[in-house]
């Protein structure tokens, strides 16, 4: 048969605990507030067992206790007290004194406190039976009973006076923070009314708080944005629903009609677990979101120069690249002229010419045979600017070997001491990459022409961040390194032309050639120690 228990508490979380303990172990359970409403409940439908607290309104436990004891239906009943203020020995024995069967103190771990009300529901237990006092153990009742009551108030007096002292240096320290706060703080009940906000309200918008304390947030469209107050209608919604947000940016409108900038950081204020109102804090950014919007103002106005300057080099690139093919191919014509007439006239005129004359002629054909590689180079360095590049795996090994075979054809009996390491694949533009090659090589050869142990070396590394590292080495010529910024000009040559031939263009559209890979290129060399130049690729 299920139990029923008749639980007394002032406290609802108490009650709350207490009431799914016991139904979790198959009980019955009714509740009430105070000793009072415990009795008439009682009278009215008898428990098989109460557990009451002691301090409570109207009716106090130990009263409670005394009057249940009396009463001829509910003295039998077990009577027992779950209690955490009435703590000392001379409490319970008082308790125990009036017929209470048991004095628990809280909290009690749950298994030995259903081990307690089991052990009062066995058959053979007996329950104190209440008899009539004489009227000196009543008026003792009265005396232990007020005397108990008078230390507990005198302590919870002396309880609250310290929590009121202490609830005053918190509620001082609060006003303080609030009065001087640099950010806004304001608060809102669960009605959209103003609570309250800091005065640092005023030197920040411009409005005193008793402008928007008790007014509803629909009133106060007028000091936020039309978009920002709905987004903060919205996220006051989230708040009250139990949600915290952090960091939304509303525009304000101050009082001068000047725009201010706030960041909202809010939350719900509970009590006993019930939403109540929020609180929230606003923090003035508006010197900060002007700085940024100034430097997303300065990016999109440099980048719009940047495309404008990108286009107008595009342009300018485009204009010099045809104009120099245009002159290149406007040159190569009376050259042509020039070459085949002083050709002519030396085979026509050659045995009547004199040693000196046959001179001119000759400087006359060398000289456009050399304008005329001049334009070839010209021709090609404006190419590969234009020429569009067709990337993929190249062997560079393969390419060098395709160089080499057309040099060792020209080598006409010279020693030359090559030098060749193993190059790996790179991706690139197979074409542009063996003129690298071929300008670079035939520098090394033309450079060794004086020397009878010529060694020229072809070879690579792989450089810090995993790009493959390329050098053509040569123990030739070399150069002075304090012209090292001028080899790889337009017409930069740091030889005269009677000692190397030479256009100074080659070196000119290596750079460009690595440069549309994403490379670099330099040299390094010591006068008549010979000279290396290296080039990076990606692998």
């Amino acid at each position: 048969m299920t139990k029923r228990i008749l639980i007394v508490d002032d406290n609802s979380a108490n009650l709350y605990m207490l009431e799914t303990l016991l139904k979790g172990h198959g009980m019955e359970v009714t509740s009430a507030e105070n000793g009072r409403d415990a009795l008439d409940r009682a009278r009215l439908s008898p428990p098989d067992l109460i557990v009451s607290d002691i301090l409570m309104p109207v009716m106090d436990g130990y009263t409670l206790c005394r009057e249940w004891k009396s009463d001829e239906r509910l003295k039998h009943i077990p009577f027992v007290f779950y209690t955490a203020t009435y703590t000392e020995p001379k409490d319970e024995a008082f308790a125990l004194s009036l017929g209470a069967e048991r004095f628990i103190l809280k909290p009690q771990e749950p298994d030995i406190f259903m081990n307690i009300i089991k052990e009062l529901f066995e058959e053979n237990y007996a329950v104190k039976q209440a008899v009539a006092k004489p009227l000196g153990e009543e008026m003792e009742f009265f005396r232990r009973h007020n005397e108990i009551l008078f230390k507990k108030l005198e302590k919870k007096m002396v309880d609250l006076e310290t929590a009121n002292r202490e609830l005053k240096i918190l509620e001082e320290r609060y006003r303080l923070v609030f009065l001087h706060a640099t950010d806004v703080i304001y608060m809102i009940d669960t009605n959209l009314n103003v609570l309250g906000i800091s005065p640092s309200v005023e030197r920040i918008m411009g409005y005193k708080p008793e402008d928007f304390v008790g007014r509803s947030v629909t009133d106060l469209g007028n000091i936020l944005a039309p978009e920002s107050f709905e987004q903060a209608v919205a996220d006051l919604g989230l708040i009250l629903k139990g949600e915290t947000i952090s960091a939304a940016v509303y525009r304000f409108i101050a009082k001068d009609g000047t725009v201010k900038y706030g960041e909202v950081s809010g939350s719900p204020i509970l009590c006993d677990g019930r939403i109540i109102g929020t609180i929230s804090v606003a923090r003035d950014i508006t010197r900060r979101k002007l700085a940024e919007d100034e430097i997303l103002r300065l990016n999109a106005e440099l980048e719009q120069r940047i495309i404008d300057r990108t286009v107008q080099l595009k342009d300018s690139n485009k204009e010099l690249e045809s104009f120099s093919y245009t002159v290149s191919h406007d040159l190569k014509s009376p050259l042509q002229h020039i070459t085949g007439f002083a050709e002519l006239l030396n085979k026509r005129e050659y045995e009547t010419l004199d040693e000196k004359s046959r001179q001119y002629l000759k400087r006359i054909s060398d000289s456009a045979i050399s304008m005329g590689k001049l334009i070839d180079d010209l021709l090609s360095f404006s190419r590969m600017a234009r020429v569009e590049m067709m990337k993929r795996k190249t062997n560079l090994n393969s390419l060098v070997k395709e160089i080499l075979r057309d040099f060792q054809v020209d080598e006409r009996g010279k020693n030359i001491d090559w030098k060749i390491g193993q190059l790996p694949e790179v991706y690139g533009d197979s074409a542009m990459l063996k003129q690298v090659l071929v300008n670079l090589i035939s520098n090394a050869f033309k450079y060794t022409k004086m020397r009878t142990d010529a060694v020229i070396e072809i070879g690579s590394t792989i450089g810090e961040k995993g790009e493959v590292c390329f050098f053509v080495r040569d123990n030739g010529a070399g150069f002075d390194m304090k012209y090292v910024d001028k080899l790889f000009g337009m017409f930069q040559r740091l030889h005269r032309s009677e000692e190397f031939e030479g256009t100074g263009i080659g070196l000119a559209n290596v750079r460009r050639i690595i440069n549309r890979h994403g490379g670099k290129v330099w040299a390094e060399g010591k006068v008549g120690e010979g000279a290396t130049f290296f080039f990076t690729l990606s692998a």
